[in-house]
């Protein structure tokens, strides 16, 4: 079995050189600071940013001259430039140039950061002059046109976010990101990231789905036919640029309410047209728009036309974090309707409200005969649910578990991989002990992301035998799989697995020594044996990488063993 991941592991992904700065988050966070960072879709991402291309990072160098902005780590003291060499243009042009770009970032959880021969999607915006420092870096004459030749700058969108690193997976180039923070188009299928410890939002996804669905988001579409769709059209934007909050949004959405019917008409017509670039913008108009907007979608989704309730249900989807408290009765219905393409969205809508109102409607989809609706309700999980928390007190979860259980290994048996995938990323989330004979078959699936999936599962599992079988995989040829183990491991707090997280740490994989020592830290002092091995592995990683995130794994494993003197 070959690897999962080609290219280089040290790469990394933004996450990657927060943990380098802030090491102590490896001990204390679930996941890194950069959650901090307000999510955004696809399509704003797209929309927002100045230019767009696949590239490759040249040279990453130290401008000597604190960065052109008034906020952030750099301030006071040189940053880092780097020079990417565009390879792929999706949006905007250098003029057959290089691009240079701030690698550092400008506030707390800014993850701005280029790898030196790195390939990467890159969205970016320019960076613009700022009159508060007093050497400018920009314009005729300044520090950047000094160094570089050229006289702009740009920075990494949504706080780094902007930069997906490419990876091989199975054999198609991946672009990776935070999906909790980069929000995808529905029906996108998204793999796992480099790391295991951050499976549940470090993922990636092909790249040529991700640059179909930019520049789908991108394309003109047709021109407005008269003055007030191109005055509504022209609101829509302004309300997507804002993310529907802000002055500026609130003023478009009386805007658009304003205009009274003529106007939601033309927006029910953009939802209505599963082509258009607006489609989404549309659907998060027309709920901030109120009342009016509301009483239409609610009339829609009662509609006796498929294409209308289709549509609203779109919107609701699209516009959840702004619907009103009575929605989630009428969606409800809509998780009911006959039509699968109305039911996902509103089971969508419902789960990322959180709302234990949706769990009977989940269960009945995972239980459905087709085959759209029970991927988007084990996708819709994720929205719902995270693997650190414990959800067993809430009204009917114990219930919702089981079904969803018994649901899911339905689906796990299913011949459609993506299928299998959902299932067993979903059973991460619900699964128990009932789960444990199929997660030992599908380390056996010919699908490389089924095995890593179920691997995941096995970690709700807190069993002898399931300490067992993870504590075997950390021996399996698949370097991906080991990592998964160790993380799965320390999940379980396994002692048993101690000699096996031991020998782990002579692991060939860097993830998978980092993944071994922070389970022996979890683990604690019942891990007392693996010291010698652990103060070994410390002095190996001191002599690879002094101060790397490594050593400082290894180093917080030890002291959390140790008894304190």
């Amino acid at each position: 079995m070959g690897r999962l991941f080609g290219g280089r592991l040290g790469s990394g992904a933004a996450l990657l050189a927060i943990l380098v700065t802030h090491a102590l988050l490896l001990a204390l966070l679930p996941r890194p600071a950069a959650a901090m960072v307000s999510d955004t879709t696809l399509g704003r991402l797209s929309a927002l940013s100045d230019r767009i291309f696949v590239g490759r990072v040249e040279r990453v160098f130290v401008v000597p001259l604190p960065s052109p902005t008034t906020d952030g780590p750099c301030v006071s003291r040189p940053c880092r430039v780097a020079e990417i060499r565009p390879l792929r243009w999706v949006k905007g042009t250098s003029g057959g140039r290089n691009v240079f770009v701030l690698a550092e970032g400008t506030w707390t959880c800014d993850t701005s950061h280029a790898v030196p021969g790195e390939d990467a999607l890159f969205f970016l915006e320019e960076h613009p002059a700022d009159p508060a420092v007093p050497t400018p870096w920009l314009g005729p004459g300044g520090l950047c046109e000094r160094v570089t030749g050229v006289s702009a700058i740009d920075r990494i969108a949504w706080s780094g976010h902007g930069r997906m690193p490419l990876r091989d997976v199975l054999g198609r180039t991946h672009a990776e990101l935070e999906a909790d923070v980069i929000r995808l188009p529905p029906g996108i299928e998204t793999y796992p990231g480099e790391d295991p410890r951050f499976d549940d939002f470090v993922r990636t996804v092909p790249l040529e789905e991700i640059l179909a669905a930019v520049e789908a988001r991108l394309a003109p579409g047709s021109p407005p036919r008269d003055p007030l769709h191109a005055r509504v059209e022209a609101l829509v934007r302004l309300i997507d640029r804002e993310e529907g909050e802000g002055r500026d949004a609130e003023d478009a959405a009386d805007a658009l309410a304003g205009l009274g019917e003529p106007a939601l008409a033309i927006l029910r017509a953009l939802l209505a047209d599963p082509a258009s670039p607006l489609r989404e913008a549309a659907g998060l108009a027309l709920v901030l728009t109120g009342a009016e907007g509301w009483r239409a979608l609610r009339a829609d989704l009662a509609s006796a036309s498929p294409a209308a309730r289709r549509a609203a249900a779109f919107a609701a989807f699209a516009g959840w974090l702004f619907l009103p408290e009575e929605a989630e009765a009428v969606l409800l219905g809509a998780a009911a309707d006959a039509d699968p393409e109305v039911r996902w969205p509103a089971l969508r809508a419902l789960a990322r409200h959180e709302s234990n109102a949706a769990l009977p409607g989940l269960a009945a989809a995972l239980e459905g005969a087709d085959p759209d609706p029970r991927w988007h309700a084990a996708e819709a999980l994720s929205d719902y649910m995270f693997p650190e928390w414990d959800y067993d007190d809430e009204p009917g979860m114990p219930e919702f578990r089981a079904r969803a259980e018994r649901a899911l290994l339905a689906m796990a048996r299913e011949e459609s991989p993506r299928l299998r995938r959902a299932a067993f990323r979903a059973l991460a989330l619900v699964g128990g002990e009932a789960s444990l004979p199929a997660i030992e078959a599908a380390l056996r699936d010919g699908d490389p992301i089924v095995r890593i999936n179920a691997t995941h599962a096995l970690g709700r599992i807190h069993t002898a035998e399931a300490a067992a079988l993870g504590a075997a995989l950390l021996g399996h040829e698949d370097p991906w799989l080991r990592r998964t183990a160790a993380v799965v491991l320390a999940d379980a707090e396994a002692v048993a697995a101690v000699p096996a997280l031991a020998a782990a740490l002579a692991d060939a994989d860097r993830l998978v020594r980092e993944a071994a020592a922070d389970a022996l830290r979890r683990i604690g002092p019942p891990a007392a044996a693996a010291l010698p091995a652990l103060e070994a592995a410390l002095d190996r990683a001191r002599e690879r990488a002094p101060d790397s995130i490594e050593e400082w794994a290894i180093r917080f494993a030890i002291e959390a063993i140790r008894p304190p003197r």
